[in-house]
C-alpha cells in the first residue's frame, strides 16, 4: 500500500487500506444529506397570503411578526385592502383563481360569500372558541360557520352634557328610553341659534339603516323571519319604531352622517347615534367640548333592549387555500384577546369579539371605550342572506321616504317588500 492509497481517518490515527474512497463517499453522503436537509426545511416551509382591510400596516406587520416567531416554517405575505375597492378586488381574485389564503371580510359581505360555495366550512374547526367570542351570527349560514369574528364596530349614543344642563335635563344621565330620547331632543332643539335636539342620517347607502332599525330590533322586530323565508318589515314592531323615528324629525338635523357627526363636534346637536371614530374627531374639532355617552335607548324601562347595528370584520379561508391547517392557526392567533387588543388600542374604533376583552386593563383606564364593548353585547346583525346588500338598498329608501318626504310609515314598509 502506498502513501496515496492510504486515508487518514478524522479524529483518529489508524490507517485504513482503500479508505480514501470510501472516506469520500461518506464525505460526499454527508453532504448531500445536509442539502436534503435544508431542501425538506425549505419545501416545509409554508407562505400565507393574507388581506387585510384597516387595521394598519405597521401595527399589523408586528402582530404578523410576533405570529411567525411562534409558527416556525410559516410566513405570512400582507396585502392591505381599502374599504373603498376591497371588496371588488376579492371578487376580481376568485374569479381569476387567486384568491389569498385568509381573507378580512366586512360583515355584511360574509352572506354573499358563504351562499356562492367559495368559502371553508369551519363549524367544526372553530366550535371549542364558540363560547369565548361574540357574533357569530354574521358568519353563519344555514347553519354552518364559515369564518371567525375577529374586530366589531357599533354605535353608542352620544350627548351635549352643556346643552342638557342649558334644557334643565340631568347631564350626568344618558336618555335611556325612547320617551326620554324624544323629551331630550324636543327640549334642547332651537335652544340657542342653529342648536338641534337630534341627528337623523340620509343620503348614504348604510347609515340611515344602521341607525333606524336598532329602534326596531330593540322593540322586538327584524328585517326578515327567523328562517329568513318572508320579509317582516311591515310588522307591528317595525312599523312602530318608524312611527317613533319619524315623530323625532321635528327636532331633528336631517343630514348625511359626517355632517351630522361635525356639528356635534361644534356643540349644535344634543344628542345623535354615532360610532367611536367621534373619540378622535371630537377633540380635533372641538378639544372643550363637554360630551357624554350612553347605550342606545330601549322602547321603555321595562321592554325591550338596547340594540344597536352589529359591524365589523370577520375572517374566513378560501377553499382554494393550498395551506387550511396553516391558515386556521393565523385566524385562531388573530381574534385572541391579547393579539386582537393590539389593533384595539391602535385604532380605537372597534373592540374585540372575544368575551374575555372586557376585564382588560385598556377598558379599565378607558371607561367611554368600555362603553362600546358593553353596546357589542346588545348588537344585532342584519340578516345573513345572500341578498342582504340588496334589501338594504329598499330598506333605506322607505327610511328616506318616511324621513324626508313624510310618507306613513306602514305605506314606505310596506313598499320596501316590493321586488
Amino acid at each position: 500500500m502506498t502513501r496515496s492509497d492510504q486515508w487518514w481517518v478524522t479524529g483518529g490515527t489508524r490507517r485504513v487500506p482503500g479508505g480514501r474512497w470510501r472516506g469520500l463517499v461518506a464525505c460526499l453522503s454527508l453532504v448531500a444529506c445536509h442539502a436534503l436537509l435544508l431542501s425538506s426545511s425549505a419545501a416545509a416551509e409554508v407562505t400565507l397570503d393574507f388581506w387585510e382591510l384597516s387595521a394598519g400596516e405597521d401595527v399589523m406587520r408586528a402582530l404578523l411578526d410576533r405570529f411567525e416567531s411562534q409558527h416556525p416554517g410559516i410566513r405570512v405575505r400582507l396585502q392591505q385592502l381599502s374599504w373603498d375597492y376591497g371588496l371588488d378586488k376579492i371578487i376580481t381574485a376568485i374569479a381569476a383563481g387567486n384568491a389569498p389564503d385568509v381573507c378580512d371580510l366586512g360583515t355584511d359581505w360574509i352572506p354573499k360569500f358563504s351562499s356562492t360555495g367559495v368559502l371553508l366550512d369551519l363549524t367544526e374547526a372553530l366550535a371549542p372558541l364558540r363560547e369565548q367570542h361574540l357574533l357569530w351570527d354574521p358568519v353563519t349560514y344555514q347553519g354552518r360557520v364559515y369564518g371567525a369574528p375577529w374586530l366589531a364596530g357599533t354605535r353608542i349614543l352620544f350627548y351635549n352634557r352643556d346643552l342638557f344642563a342649558k334644557a334643565g335635563l340631568d347631564p350626568d344621565q344618558p336618555t335611556r328610553t325612547w320617551a326620554e330620547l324624544k323629551e331630550a331632543a324636543a327640549r334642547i332643539h332651537g335652544i340657542e341659534p342653529g342648536v338641534y335636539g337630534f341627528g337623523i342620517f340620509v343620503g348614504e347607502p348604510y347609515a340611515p339603516w344602521q341607525q333606524f332599525m336598532p329602534f326596531a330590533w330593540g322593540h322586538g322586530g327584524d328585517v326578515l323571519t327567523p328562517d329568513m323565508t318572508r320579509c317582516t318589515l311591515d310588522a307591528p314592531p317595525v312599523v312602530e319604531a318608524m312611527e317613533f323615528y319619524q315623530s323625532l324629525t321635528p327636532y331633528a338635523i336631517v343630514d348625511r352622517q359626517p355632517e351630522v357627526n361635525q356639528l356635534f363636534a361644534n356643540g349644535k346637536v344634543g344628542v345623535q347615534i354615532s360610532g367611536a371614530w367621534n373619540f378622535a374627531l371630537i377633540p380635533r374639532m372641538n378639544p372643550t367640548l363637554n360630551f357624554g355617552v350612553g347605550l342606545l335607548p330601549r322602547p321603555s324601562a321595562a321592554r325591550g333592549t338596547p340594540a344597536s347595528f352589529a359591524g365589523g370584520q370577520d375572517l374566513v379561508i378560501f377553499k382554494t387555500s393550498r395551506h387550511p391547517e396553516e391558515a386556521l392557526a393565523l385566524i385562531r392567533f388573530l381574534i385572541a384577546e391579547e393579539n386582537a387588543m393590539e389593533i384595539v388600542r391602535a385604532q380605537r374604533n372597534v373592540v374585540p369579539t372575544a368575551r374575555s376583552a372586557i376585564q382588560h386593563p385598556y377598558y379599565q383606564s378607558h371607561p367611554e371605550q368600555r362603553l362600546f364593548f358593553e353596546q357589542v353585547t346588545y348588537a344585532v346583525a342584519p340578516p345573513s342572506h345572500p341578498k342582504w346588500v340588496e334589501m338594504q338598498e329598499h330598506l333605506t329608501r322607505a327610511i328616506e321616504e318616511v324621513i324626508l318626504n313624510g310618507r306613513p310609515p306602514l305605506e314606505a314598509l310596506q313598499a320596501a317588500l316590493e321586488p
